[in-house]
């Protein structure tokens, strides 16, 4: 049963009012959280079984946290020597009940946990630990193992009888295997302390905690417009592969009449020191950043992030016929003191700082399979024919992308020759796990009113096709309500739909949607009173149907959480325990 909560008491103000009788209120792109506005806690259950990249507010490209330890807070699931582990005992960090206990049973007992990182390099493990009253010691060492069961970082640490979250940095030869917890001076049978949140992440500082449970997790990411800062939202993908295996050390790439060197001076997109300059070393230079094998009736997005040095001027193009015949051919060329292209319908161009430019070819569908690539053509004008190399000048290129199955890019994702083998491809491949973000349980009845409501949502999707900025269901489409993003069947418009017991209670077409443009929706329902509008235009109506029982909430994807993904931003995601007026409801979405 929803309670009317004092602060979602119903206003009859409008405007930015309406927000403050909001039950929920998700303003991701001004809080950059989680947080609900109306409760100020994290209703929202998250999860991305890998790392990602985002924009920063700097126009920077940033990698979120990602915790490489499973079962972070679950250390009965670690292996344990010398010590019994007792889930659920003391009182977490967090104000619930899920730190665990260790007791030892014989002297220096230790907890560990098994990972799989790809590479050697900078790490932080870290844990949140509190020492028992009445132990023979309080010491406690943090251990890191790689491939070669070198120990890393066992400087032992004294805990107090307060909750304090500890972390040791390190830089291994080899890829980490093993995170251990050890009490090496503990000598007396029983003495116990406490554990939770455990995290390992591949940085040289501690990041925010981020919980795991059978599978590795990483925090969401709050994108931003790399040209203006501006905050975008809640960023929500699919899951996506580059194919490319070393996307930004451009000395595995492959070159004709071309060839590479490293500038440690300048700064890449990321803003790390270091970027690989491309160069002709004749007329008609070809580099590419790898051979993928083309599937037929797959489609393929290519990206690469390009700057001027000497020369200007960066042509792309694919190399195979085997490809859509209207991207294949000519080459198109990019002033890269400008960002124009020569043929904007075969690649677009987005502008990043330090005069970087992600230069896009979206969707080129192959005809049959082949072994192919994109070339990038260097020069100083339009046509490579005219190019008199001097053996160093060139442009910088960073961050190619190879996406399958796909009509448009995704945020990048950096490969460095390591990776796991992807089936229908040659090549090694890392692969973005898919954002997962939903609401249920007591967490969802808390806000949710069965009978009646209203749905406001900010979003925006760079896909033609039909996708879900929302949606909330049974953990089925039979008993559902959301808005989706295009149908294709009733002229591409932005459509409001309600099913109970899979019969069509309401279906209101709100406008026809232009890919990537910013959309804003409210949808009312009540028995027998539905209304729908997008961006402060006409109200849509229907006024015969029933509302389906339903217990929960996703974001930016299908009533599963497994399809439909957005593959865009959602700034806000409000709901009113109360079906809002036609005229709140163009007011709020203006």
């Amino acid at each position: 049963m929803y309670t009317l909560s004092p602060k979602a008491r119903f206003s009859s103000s409008v405007g930015n009012g309406l927000f403050n009788s909001a039950s929920l209120d998700l303003h991701f792109a001004k809080t950059k959280s989680l947080v609900d506005a109306t409760t100020g806690s994290n209703l929202v259950d998250f999860t991305r079984a890998s790392s990602g990249t985002y924009v920063g507010s700097d126009g920077l490209i940033k990698t979120a946290t990602t915790n490489l330890v499973t079962y972070s807070q679950d250390f009965d699931q670690w292996s344990a020597t010398n010590a019994t582990v007792t889930p659920n005992a003391e009182l977490a960090p967090d104000g619930t009940t899920t730190a665990d206990q260790v007791t030892s049973t014989a002297s220096d007992p230790w907890v560990q946990r098994s990972v799989t990182t790809a590479s050697a390099g900078a790490y932080t493990f870290s844990v949140y630990i509190k020492a028992a009253t009445g132990v023979s010691s309080n010491v406690v060492a943090l251990r890191v193992f790689d491939s070669d069961g070198t120990i890393y970082g066992s400087t032992s640490i004294s805990v107090t009888t307060e909750w304090q979250r500890y972390q040791i940095s390190v830089t291994t030869a080899k890829p980490v295997t093993i995170v251990r917890v050890d009490a090496p001076n503990f000598a007396t049978i029983g003495d116990v302390f406490y554990l939770w949140g455990a995290q390992l992440e591949q940085s040289s500082t501690v990041g925010e905690y981020i919980p795991t449970t059978s599978t590795i997790n990483s925090a969401p990411r709050f994108d931003h417009d790399p040209t203006t800062g501006e905050s975008l939202g809640l960023l929500v993908e699919e899951s996506r592969t580059n194919l490319y295996v070393y996307s930004e050390d451009a000395s595995q790439w492959a070159y004709t009449n071309g060839s590479y060197y490293l500038d440690s001076a300048a700064i890449a997109p990321d803003g790390s020191a270091g970027a690989y300059v491309v160069y002709p070393t004749s007329n008609i230079p070809r580099i590419n950043p790898g051979n993928i094998s083309l599937v037929s009736g797959t489609r393929y997005t290519f990206s690469v992030f390009c700057k001027a040095k000497e020369f200007s001027t960066v042509g792309c193009f694919w190399n195979t016929t085997s490809i859509d015949p209207d991207v294949y051919g000519s080459t198109t060329f990019v002033n890269l003191n400008t960002g124009v292209s020569s043929d904007p319908s075969i690649v677009q161009t987005v502008g990043y700082p330090n005069g970087w430019w992600r230069l896009i070819i979206n969707g080129a569908l192959a005809d049959a399979n082949a072994t192919a690539h994109v070339t990038i053509v260097p020069g100083s004008t339009g046509n490579p024919n005219t190019i008199v190399p001097n053996g160093t000048d060139g442009i910088y290129a960073w961050g190619a992308q190879m996406e399958a199955s796909a009509s448009f890019p995704t945020s990048y994702i950096p490969t460095s020759g390591s990776g796991v083998i992807t089936p229908g491809y040659t090549s090694p491949a890392v692969t973005r796990a898919a954002d997962v973000a939903s609401i249920s349980g007591s967490n969802f009845s808390s806000w949710y009113r069965q009978d009646e409501g209203t749905v406001f949502s900010d979003w925006s999707t760079p896909s033609s096709i039909e996708l879900f900025p929302w949606i909330i269901s049974d953990g089925t489409l039979n008993n559902s309500i959301r808005v989706s993003s295009s149908v294709a069947a009733i002229g591409s418009n932005t459509r409001l739909v309600v099913l109970d017991g899979n019969s069509l209670q309401a279906g209101l077409a709100v406008g026809v949607y232009t890919p990537s443009s910013r959309r804003k929706t409210a949808f009312a329902y009540k028995l027998n009173n539905f209304a729908g509008v997008a961006d402060g235009g006409s109200i849509a109506t229907d006024t015969s149907g029933t509302i389906p029982t339903v217990d929960r909430l996703f974001i930016g994807s299908n009533w599963s959480g497994s399809d439909g993904f957005l593959c865009g931003h959602i700034r806000r995601l409000t709901h009113w325990p109360t079906r809002l007026g036609n005229e709140a409801l163009q007011t709020i979405t203006q």
